[in-house]
């Protein structure tokens, strides 16, 4: 059923005053406040049907219960106003039915004080109205604001630190909680850490009905149940105040046989559009005057939310409701926007220079290793260092191509042009890169140029000296988490050559294993455990299942998490379009930022790239088309990269980007055969590993997980590859799913690495 809120607190609690008023002493003072008072009954009524009409016409509230408080928000408004000066206060105090040529801002305070003083001193139902102002440790309100709030509005008053936004929230929560009984335990969900001052407005009202049939709760307090005989909406459209007043006149006490509902509603709503719908706007730009609270600094209301409860049964009602106005300094200028509300690209690094290691997603996350160009010149120490930055150099440019190939090809995929893709081209490459260390013959020539490397630059020791560098440089961060490692599974039997595995410790960090691949579920527990615990738990099952025949696994994994430099407020966070073609939108939760950013425009490709720094030597790039993910897939390459990192320029922004959550899985052996790597799955050349000539590479699988809130970002991947005799029949790869779009890249700049790559299709 659908309650008819106005009612509830008209006639419950208005019409509560304006009775017990006519019944009151009429000494000069008081029946002064009484005319006040009638104004404020007939005008704030009109403000309260008309709050009714725009919640109504919310989106859901046509299927929906709607019931509210306009007593709890006219209080908390007008409270508001006092504090409110020029254009300002004009517009919320007509917006709240008031004419300032009929009554003064003054008597309108005085009414509500005189309304809130007759409430508070009801004695036969249980009710009570108040308000409070929670102050920022730094804020410091006009003595003359805080004066009235007390006097007026029967204010309480707390220091509060908004920038410990869970403590503030709950200490603002715990107070509402308190004084509508446990009624209304979470008015407040997000606080914003700029939050000035937060003001509180609440009612509680409970009554025990001495006859059903009139629903009447006692000689001051009734309530009003209006039944129309062809639909709601047709009542909504007209009823107002007079109609009220009307049937209150006309109505007959009569025999009648009367069937109620039992009913419990809880409603919460956030009335910063409805109130601009009713043409109170001033308050929420940046245009506000609020002169009368603060003269120190201009701020503006960030929301004014309100929940309310309504139990009906068999003894009576309870009602609660709060409404909570939030100021926040306000900003000077209107900055452009960039809002990520269609495919785009997404890149994270470090800030040395960046190898990238893509991971595949259509949001792009590029994960950069850099040179180390700032180390210190030990002599022949220099020397040899020199020679590492050099190779990791070639790595970066080389192996850099190798990621955004390995991106085109993935994205080429059946089904990879409307899902997400998201992968780690680091964890691709190690694993790959220290498999060659065991290949041969035109097994290793064919691996070694599929990497993007040639023989006549750079030999196979020097591509693992690189990426020993690269992935010492990363496990020794503090300012990010990153922890990047290998890890060889070799069965009981099984016994590579001791070069094999010095080389693999040496190089690639790799610890080893002995497994009993033929008992597959211990054997499948025990690596997917390992990959488990070196990816904080985001990477629980790399493994389906475990070939017995197999011999040895070779595993990479990445760990990677990062807090934003400057983090997202959770409060500002709201639900967005975003547009994954021409013709399909989703809702996605979307984070916003006004801020200084580092961005640029490629006009070449008509392309916006945004740099979003974590704590510390890490960023995320995003990168959105402006006419299509597809067209920047066919294009964009490393060069892009290079150039975007180039040209990014300081300027200030409002920024939209979507909280994400991506997880995806796939096997890469279809993906390799593309890319010309091929021997390894048929006729391979493992004599590096062993002297076994029956050895080959059965299926590479790869899974990775990318979480973007917004606190900062975990990446994960790993990448598991199955080294079995070569009597194996191999199963056929499983579907690729990825749940978003955009394009994703997170890169280390000291070793000039993509971590990893990707696009998203539906966030």
């Amino acid at each position: 059923m659908r309650v008819f809120l106005s009612l509830c607190v008209v006639l419950v609690v208005l019409w509560s005053t304006v009775r017990s008023q006519e019944h009151s002493h009429s000494h000069h003072n008081h029946h002064d406040e009484r005319v006040n008072g009638s104004l404020i009954f007939e005008e704030n009524t009109d403000f309260a049907f008309r709050l009714y009409k725009h919640i109504s016409a919310l989106p859901g509230s046509q299927s929906q219960n709607v019931f509210f408080s306009p007593l709890s928000i006219s209080v908390a408004l007008s409270a508001l106003s006092m504090g409110a000066r020029g254009k300002t206060h004009q517009q919320l105090f007509e917006g709240l039915g008031f004419n300032a040529t009929d009554i003064t801002a003054e008597e309108v305070s005085q009414s509500f004080q005189s309304i809130l003083e007759n409430l508070n001193n009801k004695t036969d139902v249980d009710l009570s109205l108040g308000s409070t102002l929670f102050v920022g440790e730094t804020f410091k309100p006009l003595p003359k604001f805080l004066e009235s709030m007390k006097r007026y509005y029967h204010a309480d008053g707390f220091s509060t630190d908004f920038t410990k936004t869970e403590e503030a929230k709950e200490q603002i929560n715990k107070y509402v909680e308190e004084k509508t009984k446990g009624k209304i335990t979470k008015l407040v969900e997000n606080l914003d850490p700029q939050t000035l001052m937060y003001l509180i407005s609440y009612i509680y009202f409970k009554g025990i009905s001495a006859d059903i049939l009139q629903l009447k709760y006692s000689e001051s307090v009734s309530m009003l149940l209006v039944l129309p005989g062809k639909g709601l909406q047709g009542v909504e459209e007209v009823v107002c105040r007079v109609h009220v007043a009307k049937w209150l006149r006309w109505m007959k006490r009569i025999k009648a046989k009367v069937f109620i509902p039992k009913f419990s509603i809880k409603t919460s709503y956030k009335l910063n559009d409805v109130l601009s719908g009713m043409g109170i706007t001033d308050i929420f730009e940046d245009t506000a005057e609020f002169s009368g609270i603060t003269d120190e600094q201009k701020v503006k209301v960030s929301e004014v939310v309100h929940q309310a409860l309504l139990d009906v049964d068999e003894s009576g009602a309870t009602a609660a409701a709060a409404t909570g106005v939030g100021l926040m300094p306000l900003s000077f200028v209107r900055y452009p926007v960039l809002r990520f509300d269609r495919p785009f690209m997404v890149i994270m690094f470090t800030k040395m220079r960046a190898l990238l290691s893509l991971c595949v997603a259509l949001v792009v996350l590029w994960s950069t290793v850099l040179s180390e160009d700032h180390s210190h010149s030990h002599g022949a120490g220099h020397d040899h260092h020199d020679d590492h930055v050099n190779n990791s150099l070639r790595i970066y440019e080389e192996n850099g191509n190798f990621a955004f190939s390995l991106y085109k090809h993935i994205s080429a995929l059946p089904g990879s042009q409307s899902q997400n893709v998201f992968f780690s081209p680091l964890s691709i490459s190690v694993a790959l890169s220290a498999l060659s260390m065991g290949t041969r013959g035109k097994t290793h020539q064919q691996l070694f140029e599929g990497l993007g490397f040639n023989a006549t630059d750079i030999t196979a020791e020097e591509v693992s000296q690189s990426f020993q560098s690269i992935l010492e440089n990363l496990n020794n961060k503090t300012e990010v988490t990153v922890s990047v490692g290998n890890a060889l599974f070799i069965n009981e039997t099984f016994k590579p050559f001791p070069e094999f595995l010095e080389n693999m410790k040496r190089y690639y960090y790799s610890e080893g294993f002995s497994t009993d691949f033929r008992k597959t579920e211990e054997a499948k527990e025990q690596i997917n455990k390992y990959v488990e615990e070196k990816t904080g738990g985001k990477i629980a099952k790399i493994l389906d299942e475990v070939d017995p025949l197999s011999v040895m696994y070779l595993i990479s994994y990445i760990y990677f998490k990062g807090e934003w430099e400057i983090p997202f407020s959770s409060f500002l966070t709201k639900t967005e379009d975003f547009h994954v073609d021409d013709h399909t939108t989703v809702p996605v939760e979307m984070m916003v930022q006004e801020r200084n950013f580092p961005v640029y425009h490629d006009e070449a490709i008509s392309t916006h790239v945004l740099q979003l720094h974590y704590k510390g030597s890490a960023s995320m790039l995003l990168v959105l088309p402006e006419k299509g993910l597809q067209g920047l897939e066919e294009v964009v390459c490393r060069k892009h990269f290079r150039k975007w990192m180039r040209s990014l320029t300081e300027r200030t922004y409002t920024v939209h980007v979507p909280k994400l959550s991506i997880e995806t899985s796939y096997q890469l052996k279809e993906v390799l055969y593309g890319m010309g790597i091929t021997d390894i799955f048929e006729d391979a050349d493992l004599t590096g590993i062993s002297d076994e000539r029956d050895l080959l590479v059965s299926k590479v699988v790869h899974k990775a997980t990318l979480d973007v809130n917004e606190a900062g970002t975990v990446a994960t991947a790993a990448t598991g590859i199955e080294i079995t005799t070569r009597s194996m029949m191999f199963p056929p790869p499983p579907d690729l799913k990825f749940d978003r779009p955009f394009m994703v890249f997170v890169i280390n700049h000291d070793t000039r690495s993509i971590l990893f790559m990707g696009k998203i299709q539906r966030p």
